[in-house]
């Protein structure tokens, strides 16, 4: 099926499954098979919702430098597609914007919303509710955890949604759909890079448009790689070129992270329940930027998936799926 996003960008989303919702987010170079070695050994459990975030097809494309707000919506759309309440699991650049979309609903008070509509493949649609300012960060979620009493004293019917939030009302604590906005009700975070971020990245987003316009998509790979993942120079080799329409979401998000910042103190601020996840032989500096995160996040489970690394998905899908079903299970 596919879902649209608050600006009229449409995301394509496919669903299998029983039981609980679940939304996965894939990384830079992902999309819609992302998550395929995993979905069978979670799909007797949950229902899973995968995405190909936009700049990734079959998704729409980004017709301006894409932001973190912009996949917050995006998110936003696709847990309202869930029933309004999901699980929300992100691995690499898809944690980060589960850290973001946290913080956005902790920080801020929900939104006043207007219609937009999910669309079938088939093009039947039906009405989810979404905010009327495109890249706005905070459009209508509620954490299960609760928001702040600052935001549920805002008055009007925002207050109404924060407040049902806050005292476990159809927005608390259990899911169910919120006036006007969506519930995450935990958060599993795989190995964000977030310690690739800001204006220093800008000399690597040029160098990198630069190579993509020249139509080298191996040069391209290997930079964002070597430069933004921090990936090791003995693992650069077995890096391939990418489909141009993957290098081209790449770019996009590379956009995303160069208006971001390396502040960790930040996403103190989260309050969902948290699992940090990451394998035990990432390389640098993924082991001290998790160990950052959970100083920050005192109060996140943490699991180390032993003897993996940044691919652990694909390399060890039952360690991964365990983890993630012992962590979903306990929040039922």
């Amino acid at each position: 099926m596919f879902v649209t996003s608050e600006d009229g960008t449409r995301l394509a989303v496919n669903r299998t499954g029983e039981g609980p919702p679940v939304v996965l987010i894939h990384g830079s170079a992902g999309g819609l098979d992302s998550f395929d070695p995993i979905l069978p050994l979670l799909r007797d459990r949950f229902e899973l919702l995968t995405y190909a975030r936009r700049g990734y097809a079959p998704s729409d494309g980004c017709t301006r430098a894409k932001t973190f707000a912009d996949d917050v919506a995006d998110l936003r759309a696709v847990v309202a597609a869930a029933g309004g309440a999901a699980h929300v699991v992100g691995t690499s650049y898809g944690a980060t914007v589960a850290l973001h979309a946290a913080l956005a609903l902790a920080g801020q008070p929900p939104a006043a919303t207007e219609e937009g509509t999910a669309t079938s493949a088939s093009g039947s649609g039906r009405t989810v509710s979404r905010p009327p300012a495109a890249g706005k960060i905070d459009s209508g979620m509620t954490v299960s955890g609760g928001t702040s009493s600052a935001a549920a004293s805002r008055g009007g019917a925002n207050s109404a949604v924060a407040a049902s939030s806050a005292t476990g009302g159809d927005g608390g604590v259990g899911g169910g759909k919120v006036a006007g906005g969506v519930v995450i009700r935990s958060l599993v975070v795989f190995e964000p890079p977030i310690f690739s971020a800001g204006a220093g990245l800008a000399d690597a987003l040029g160098r990198y448009r630069g190579l993509l316009e020249a139509g080298d998509l191996l040069g391209a790979a290997r930079l964002l790689a070597a430069e933004v993942a921090r990936v090791p120079a003995a693992i650069l080799p077995a890096i391939a070129a990418p489909p141009e329409s993957e290098a081209v979401g790449c770019l996009h998000d590379l956009e995303a992270m160069t208006a971001d910042t390396t502040d960790v103190e930040r996403w103190s601020a989260i309050t969902v329940p948290t699992l940090l996840l990451q394998g035990s032989d990432t390389w640098p500096p993924m082991p001290d930027t998790m160990e950052a995160l959970a100083a920050a996040l005192p109060s996140a489970a943490r699991t180390v998936l032993p003897g993996q690394s940044h691919f652990a998905s694909h390399t060890a899908p039952g360690l991964f799926a365990g983890a993630l079903t012992d962590f979903l299970r306990k929040q039922a």
